[in-house]
């Protein structure tokens, strides 16, 4: 490797590309002077001479960027710091195999960016793609000694991680977190109706599972993958009296002995593990406590997510790798000579940009790294804990309500409570205020389920049908906060625009059938099951909604809140009343190898496009034949713009949406919702309308 790297380098400075010449390095006399770099090519690595963003007010936090060709700073003469990074890039892009000597070409970009914290990532990029083919940390290892000064100080990360290490990491944050966090202190506590018992000594012969624990104690949580049932511990209504008195060691799926083995070195005595505090084969008591997971996991002291298992066999400390943008799989052991030897020529080293960054906000897609954060129910269990220690495949990440650090550093370096407002712990965070939105008025907890149901509707369930389960807790969170109602995933303060839930663009869907467990009723956005988990999710916020003075629904007027997270068939019906027209709908679907099939309605001679919940092929007969329909409208947003085509110029004409729901009648009389309906209100259809109250299913 290091023969190959220096051979790319020594052919490039001989070759006849043009080099930094001196004249373009800055006199060296005043090297503190912000405006004379020693090096005009990478500006020193200094931040302040890096160009400021328009939105850059100057604080230590705010990101600057420098892009330079990699050709330029491979030939920039008399720059350690370019010297160091053009060998870097070289050598990362040969152990990167999923890399090509092409794509290390003269045409490759540099992407610099730079926070004044000394933090210092590098995007390696094809030029004419403006594809990133892998990105690159600098730093200083913690104790090493350097003369570097550009770069930020960070620990090295283990290529094996184990139990005292992790120990170590977690009992340094708990200590921060019990000592100056006030929104992680408990405010309520109850116990789980079961736990996992751990003792302190002769820990794996003495496991047993306890029942109604009324003393105060610490627990832990697990939040893990199940994987396959067979690799799995789980209790039922025959095992329930042995768990009682042992649960044998050697019959637990290695994730769960890590987190019980982490758990005994923080002298913590009770964990909850779903598959051994449930019992999986009564449905009553699976109905009972999956309504308590808001309780569980936000009262838990601390909860062990096993992030890169995607079962109960890989456990929490499986061996690290890097991850790279070409989905290349590097392990960590590779990555150690290579930093050492970067380090003992330049006096900073690099590793691969962790690809956790991402994967915590959802960002980029984790299958590898961290499978458990493309799970529903873990995606509640992550929102609702108060401490998470996360296991990613590359690195732990602590996230707690007011902190969130990792072990390479860079939340710290780039101030982890600005990243607690991103994503979905952000939007939870938004859910459970009651700040009102300034500018919509929209009350900003519901601005944030809606977020939530967006991202949560694209995740993994094992059943879809236990998708409102899943995310109870969250609700009841909600509920107990506000006091607002709550149906099966609709909110009663935001019926319209919770009813009025839709696809993204053209995405394969099917209906769910309900359970015993948990009946899915037509109305909610959960009936809708997206075939393709890549997918843009629902769409459940209508930006300036407002219902229409006709619409409303006895079923969710109350003076006392209807907390109803789970329904079962009998309790699924609701009643809405609203001005109403009968349509006919069509499928235009023409092709079978269409994927993304036309529905139409037609009223009057008129026609208009429609949502359907689930795709109709054209073997669907009802609709091809134009079936009849019910709309009922629900509200209308405020000035929206439809683009008009005339000639090549596209023209944005202002216009009101009119937004219903489209309804089947059944053999009952009641309805089933089918899709919605969004349409100029200049076509006016509703004024033949009729106000009519109505069922749905």
């Amino acid at each position: 490797m290091k023969k190959l790297v220096k051979r790319i380098l020594g052919s490039s400075r001989d070759s006849g590309v043009t080099r930094t010449s001196s004249s373009q390095l800055a006199e060296p006399e005043d090297s503190s002077d912000v405006d004379t770099p020693l090096c005009a090519v990478c500006l020193d690595f200094n931040w302040e001479r890096y160009e400021r963003d328009p939105e850059d007010k100057g604080d230590e936090f705010a990101k600057r960027h420098l892009e330079v060709p990699l050709e330029l700073m491979r030939n920039s003469v008399g720059c350690s710091l370019c010297e160091g990074v053009a060998y870097a890039v070289m050598a990362f892009g040969e152990l990167n195999t999923a890399v090509t000597s092409k794509e290390l070409s003269p045409d490759v970009k540099l992407g610099l960016s730079l926070l004044k914290t000394g933090k210092a990532e590098l995007e390696v990029r094809d030029g004419d793609r403006w594809v990133i083919i892998f990105c690159l940390d600098f730093y200083i290892p913690v104790g090493l000694p350097s003369t570097c000064r550009n770069f930020r100080v960070s620990p090295e990360l283990p290529s094996i991680l184990d139990v005292e290490i992790a120990a170590s990491f977690v009992t340094s944050h708990l200590d921060v977190c019990n000592s100056t966090h006030l929104l992680c202190r408990a405010k309520d506590f109850s116990m789980p109706s079961r736990l996992v018992y751990v003792p302190p000594k002769d820990g794996r012969k003495s496991i047993r599972l306890i029942e109604n624990l009324h003393s105060r104690q610490n627990y832990v949580t697990l939040s893990h993958c199940w994987g396959e049932l067979s690799s799995l511990s789980t209790t039922t209504k025959s095992s329930m009296k042995a768990r009682l008195d042992k649960i044998v060691w050697n019959d637990l799926p290695k994730t769960f002995q890590d987190a019980i083995s982490l758990v005994q070195k923080l002298k913590i005595e009770y964990i909850w593990i779903d598959s051994l505090c449930i019992i999986q084969d009564d449905d009553e008591d699976w109905k009972r406590e999956s309504v308590k997971m808001a309780e569980i996991y936000s009262q838990a002291y601390l909860t062990i997510s096993a992030t890169c298992a995607s079962n109960g066999q890989v456990g929490c400390f499986p061996p690290r790798w890097h991850r790279t943008n070409h989905g290349a799989m590097v392990p960590y052991s590779a990555v150690g000579p290579i930093s050492d030897e970067i380090f003992s020529r330049f006096g900073f080293t690099a590793r691969f940009c962790p690809s956790s960054h991402g994967h915590i906000f959802l960002q980029s897609p984790p299958e590898s790294g961290a499978p458990l954060w493309l799970r529903a129910w873990a995606f509640q269990e992550r929102t609702l804990s108060t401490r998470t220690i996360h296991f990613h495949g590359e690195e732990m990440i602590w996230e707690c309500h007011e902190a969130l650090s990792c072990e390479c550093g860079q939340f710290c370096a780039e101030n982890s409570s600005h990243f607690l407002s991103w994503g979905n712990s952000g939007s939870v965070r938004l859910a459970t205020t009651g700040s009102r939105s300034r500018s919509t008025g929209l009350p900003d907890p519901m601005k944030g389920w809606f977020s939530i149901v967006s991202t949560f509707s694209k995740l993994d369930i094992t059943f879809e049908s236990d998708r409102l389960p899943a995310i109870s807790g969250i609700a009841n969170v909600m509920s107990n906060q506000f006091k607002e109602s709550y149906i099966a995933g609709i909110w009663g303060s935001e019926l319209a625009r919770g009813l009025l839930w839709s696809q993204y663009g053209h995405q394969k869907s099917i209906r769910v059938a309900g359970t015993p467990r948990c009946y899915v009723p037509t109305w909610t956005w959960a009936s809708a099951e997206l075939v393709l988990r890549k997918s843009d999710g629902l769409m459940s916020s209508r930006a300036n909604l407002h219902a229409d003075p006709c619409f409303s629904s006895p079923s969710f007027e109350s003076r006392v809140p209807v907390i109803k997270p789970i329904v079962e068939r009998e309790e699924a019906a609701i009643q809405v009343r609203g001005k109403t027209i009968t349509c006919s709908l069509r499928n235009r679907h023409k092709r079978s190898s269409d994927d993304y099939p036309e529905h139409e309605l037609t009223f009057q001679g008129e026609t208009c496009y429609v949502i359907l919940d689930v795709m109709c092929t054209v073997e669907d007969e009802d609709v091809n034949d134009h079936l009849e329909v019910l709309c009922l409208l629900v509200g209308i947003s405020d000035y929206d713009f439809y683009p008009i085509w005339e000639r090549r110029y596209i023209f944005l004409d202002p216009y009101i949406v009119q937004y219903g729901l489209v309804l089947q009648k059944t053999s009952t009389g009641q309805y089933t919702r089918v899709g919605v309906l969004e349409i100029d209100s200049r076509k006016d259809w509703f004024a033949y309308s009729k106000l009519q109250t109505v069922e749905i299913i």
